[in-house]
């Protein structure tokens, strides 16, 4: 969240419900280890190469790691980054 408001990228952290329903159809990871190290791996390449799309990518690793690999809803992950 941090990048997105340094970079004012927070309008790329916007998702359509037709978007949530792609991401709620991916599979689950066989390891929590590897997407954590992908999602770092991007937001340290979106801050430091000042890349949209990397940070747009470890956005949607985000959400679909809470989505199916943790298994909230949409509307739990939204109310906890409106707490924020």
């Amino acid at each position: 969240m941090q990048i997105a408001n340094e970079r004012k990228w927070t309008y790329k952290m916007l998702v359509d419900d037709e978007l949530l329903a792609q991401i709620e159809q991916k599979w689950a990871s066989q390891s929590l280890n590897t997407v954590y190290l992908i999602l770092e791996q991007q937001l340290n390449k979106s801050y430091f190469e000042n890349n949209q799309a990397a940070f747009v990518h470890a956005w949607h690793i985000f959400l679909k790691f809470g989505l199916v690999d943790l298994g909230f809803t949409a509307g739990e992950i939204e109310a906890q980054y409106l707490q924020a």
